[in-house]
């Protein structure tokens, strides 16, 4: 017989201490966030009373753009730049320098115009010069007539007498019908003198005028060779390039003044039913 062995003693569980009563006061908490929750649905509704029934109604959209003239710079006159004075973003003030093109065409051409008007105005004077002379010209023809025909009326009453012979008051005659002759060229110079310069001066007369525009119009061709900002404002879209040939016409460049830009806003039709002119608009 084997004796049994002797059983162990089974460990004993450890004791632990009473857990701590919970700290304050739990219906106080309940009641905390039952007021912070009254405190929030109030806020909403006073938020949704101000929002949906008080505030002015209003329309948004996104589809939005800013918008502003374009003043475009264009060639007047072809030429070939020599120098660009301004670039894009560039901020520039009205008649500042924005392209200059090659003069050396125009400045020709208002030569040529320059010396057309001063030969021009010479020959107008030499016209109103004419005509002094051929009003002198018929005094004298006419002066000359009254001669020969007082000397043909002397000739006609001596050759009654005898003392006359044919041949002599024959070649007395023929001068009164040759200072007669030459009177009427003398009246018909004097006419044609008086076509050209009557009823004007030499400031008037339209042959000095017509000189006088073509110095003008090479005048304007020359200012163009010489472009400036036509306003205040950015440069934009420049497609000109240096040592570019341009023909008249020719888009160069834009100015966008700034000072004067605006919002294209694109709403749906139904959004126009409550908006009117002059209402106030927020942009973001």
């Amino acid at each position: 017989r084997v004796p049994a062995a002797p059983q162990a003693e089974a460990p004993q569980a450890p004791i632990l201490d009473a857990a701590p009563p919970p700290r304050g006061n739990p219906q106080a908490r309940r009641r905390a966030l039952a007021i912070l929750a009254v405190l929030v649905v109030i806020g909403l509704i006073v938020w949704a009373v101000f929002h949906f029934l008080l505030a002015a109604p209003a329309e948004e959209t996104d589809d939005a753009y800013v918008a502003g003239d374009v003043v475009s710079v264009t060639a007047r006159d072809g030429g070939q730049v020599i120098a660009i004075h301004a670039d894009n973003t560039e901020t520039v003030k009205a008649g500042q320098p924005l392209i200059d093109f090659d003069p050396a065409t125009a400045d020709v051409n208002l030569a040529s115009a320059a010396a057309e008007l001063a030969r021009t105005v010479r020959a107008t004077r030499a016209d109103f010069s004419k005509l002094g002379e051929t009003g002198a010209t018929v005094v004298q023809a006419r002066a000359v007539l009254a001669r020969a025909t007082d000397d043909l009326r002397r000739r006609r009453g001596a050759a009654a007498e005898g003392a006359v012979s044919g041949e002599e008051l024959a070649h007395a005659q023929d001068q009164v019908k040759v200072a007669a002759a030459d009177l009427n060229l003398a009246l018909s110079q004097q006419k044609q003198s008086q076509t050209s310069v009557q009823g004007t001066t030499v400031d008037t007369n339209p042959a000095v005028l017509a000189a006088i525009a073509a110095y003008r119009r090479a005048a304007i061709i020359r200012s163009h060779m010489h472009l400036a900002a036509p306003i205040d404002g950015v440069v934009a879209q420049r497609t000109v390039q240096l040592g570019q040939q341009v023909a008249a016409g020719t888009p160069l460049m834009a100015v966008v003044p700034l000072d004067r830009v605006w919002i294209d806003a694109n709403m749906r039709e139904t959004q126009w039913r409550d908006l009117r002119i002059g209402q106030p608009a927020t942009v973001t």
